[in-house]
């Protein structure tokens, strides 16, 4: 059944417009150190357990709690996810951190041995910062609520925000705030006295060792492994889904609904978000797939749930509430859907989160097969992307031969033979490069373009690809690692803790993710198309959809239409970037040149630099 459900109304306005919720924060302090919550809001979920040396906090979920208590005698089967925590850590040490499953953020201290360990689920599907100051180190789920501490400076990275304007992250664990750093994920952060060492204790295939590709035997285990992967999550109560029109959503809709029915449970609501142009546009797709599988649908149009305000308006009001700027520029639509969601009694929402990065090959596999002279297998590659993306022949063929083919090639062999002859070479080419590349109106400020461009020299590395000798092993490593990979996962988590409900991402469940990190590429494309494993089952699911030929929609165009018409007027009202000029962020009198001639280029390159430069100048203001 589907209902078409106006996004505006009072109630719904006063709900979407609250402030977010207080997160905990936890201190490691005094003489003698001691781990404690100094900050623990009403709602919050952090369970703190001290017994006799040993402090842990937990906070977030364990899908195998009852695996758990059955491999501890003596346990309650009420026993918190803290006191669980602890006994595993006394019984099995630290190396049975690879074996949990959940979200969570887990913080441990020894007292016997004054050393502290900082834990961040192994996909990052919880959020966990830290700042260290002179005597003391405080950890959160919330940058924004570690700031609040009296002894955390509240210095804006002008660094960082200057990258992002360059559309680089060189750095993994910084954040917008300068005494603020995340815990990545899949990483213990260890830390006594003055040391910190951070080391991934969870991987699916470590660097420097021989992939173990998975047999055909482990790709048939797939689809039971997506069941289990939903399944954990159906465990905490009704279930809406984010349905767009794409496959990864519509594979975790067709299984949800399947295991729900199943198990005997409600089934989940679907929750779409339309929009009005028609390149744009997967409304027919999401409809009749709620229809086939038997699912309440509320369907809330973009322009709908923002007409107050406008799209850009609405984005930039909810950046600028959040610990760091907003990445999905559809947030304020999905902020609708979701307190819709929590207002028919939904504990948790789905998202297909994840399929593009572990069900679709990376174009980088171009480079391998030319590397490697298999130019069929380049071919066969080349029409299996052409199925599978919407580009132009021109675009396609240079991203096929060059951008991602012989580029990166040459590259990797210019930059390993200035590394091994003349290194203070290579330096200066990095340099220049990245001087080149950056815009005239970033870093007004000297000394901070000093910065920039030490930090490319320094970040530039491709350890990855030595240790493995794969551009497309590579890529997949940046998938793990990437900081922007964590600043989307953050946004997810933050996104519902503000909703009051748990995001799952079926696509980042551990067990899963180490089967599709080792799937051959060969295999992730079967029968011609991206991610072969789930089109074919669900163009037999729904055969009058077309998904055996469908492409992935992007909305670009309506992307581009609104940064550079309701941008105009924003810009306008807010004077152009005041708070970056006043950073030394970029320089007022260039940047205002510039977005002249963005505004009238109408390409969505000039888009995409409008709406990064308005939304850092929304987030930033509050704090400055």
């Amino acid at each position: 059944m589907a209902i078409d459900v106006p996004a505006s109304g009072a109630a719904l306005d006063e709900e979407f417009a609250k402030a977010p919720p207080p997160a905990w924060t936890a201190r490691l302090g005094g003489s003698p150190p001691r781990l404690t919550l100094v900050a623990s809001p009403e709602a919050s979920t952090a369970q703190l357990v001290k017994d006799g040396p040993d402090t842990v906090i937990f906070d977030g979920v364990l899908h195998d709690r009852d695996e758990l208590v059955r491999k501890l005698p003596g346990v309650s089967p009420e026993a918190s996810e803290a006191e669980l925590a602890l006994r595993l850590l006394r019984q099995f040490g630290a190396g049975w951190l690879k074996n949990l499953r959940g979200s969570f953020a887990l913080i441990i201290h020894d007292a016997d041995r004054d050393e502290l360990s900082l834990a961040r689920d192994p996909l990052g599907g919880h959020a966990l910062f830290y700042a260290q100051t002179d005597s003391e180190l405080f950890a959160s789920p919330s940058t924004d609520a570690l700031v609040r501490q009296p002894a955390v400076p509240e210095r804006i990275n002008r660094a960082l925000l200057a990258d992002n304007l360059c559309r680089r992250w060189s750095v993994p664990d910084e954040t917008y705030y300068e005494a603020v750093r995340r815990v990545p994920s899949g990483h213990v952060l260890r830390v006594r006295g003055d040391t910190l060492e951070a080391t991934r204790y969870w991987d699916p295939s470590p660097p420097g060792q021989p992939v173990n590709w998975a047999t055909e035997e482990e790709v048939d285990s797939f689809d039971d492994l997506l069941d289990q992967a939903i399944d954990r999550w159906l465990d905490l109560g009704p279930a809406g889904i984010y349905l767009s029109g794409g496959l990864d959503s519509i594979s975790v809709a067709a299984v949800a609904g399947d295991r729900t029915r199943l198990r005997g449970i409600a089934t989940p609501l679907a929750l779409s978000l339309a929009f009005p142009d028609p390149q744009s546009s997967e409304e027919e797709v999401q409809r009749a797939v709620a229809s086939n599988l038997g699912l309440s649908q509320i369907m809330v149009s973009i322009d709908e749930a923002t007409r107050r305000d406008g799209l850009l308006r609405s984005v930039l009001d909810l950046s600028s509430r959040r610990g760091a700027p907003v990445i999905g520029t559809w947030l304020p639509g999905y902020r609708r859907l979701g307190l819709r969601a929590k207002g028919e009694g939904c504990k948790t929402i789905f998202t297909g989160a994840g399929g593009d990065e572990w069900l679709t090959v990376t174009f980088y596999l171009a480079a391998d097969l030319l590397r490697s002279f298999d130019l069929a297998g380049w071919v066969r590659f080349g029409r299996i992307t052409r199925r599978s993306f919407n580009s132009s022949f021109p675009s396609f063929a240079r991203n096929m031969v060059w951008r991602f083919g012989l580029r990166p090639i040459l590259r990797t062999e210019v930059v390993r033979g200035l590394n091994a002859t003349a290194p203070g070479v290579l330096r200066r080419r990095r340099r220049k490069i990245a001087a080149g590349a950056m815009p005239d109106w970033v870093a007004g400020d000297p000394t901070l373009r000093e910065e920039l461009l030490t930090r490319v020299e320094d970040g530039w590395s491709h350890r990855e690809w030595e240790r493995s000798r794969s551009f497309y092993l590579q890529q997949g490593r940046l998938s793990l690692d990437h900081p922007i990979v964590s600043m989307e996962m953050e946004e997810l988590f933050e996104n519902g803790r503000h909703l009051g409900v748990r995001m799952a991402q079926p696509y980042w469940d551990p067990d899963l993710v180490d089967l599709l990190y080792r799937i051959p590429p060969d295999v992730l494309s079967r029968g011609g198309r991206a991610k072969g494993l789930v089109r074919d089952t669900l163009a037999r699911r729904f055969p009058d959809l077309g998904l055996e030929r469908q492409k992935k929609v992007i909305a670009t165009d309506y992307f581009t239409s609104v940064m550079l018409g309701e941008g105009r007027e924003v810009w306008a009202e807010m004077g152009g970037p005041q708070a970056l000029a006043e950073l030394g962020v970029v320089d007022g009198a260039r940047v205002e040149a510039a977005a002249q001639q963005m505004f009238s280029s109408g390409n969505p390159r000039a888009a995409n630099r409008i709406w990064n430069i308005l939304n850092l100048e929304a987030w930033i203001r509050p704090r400055t």
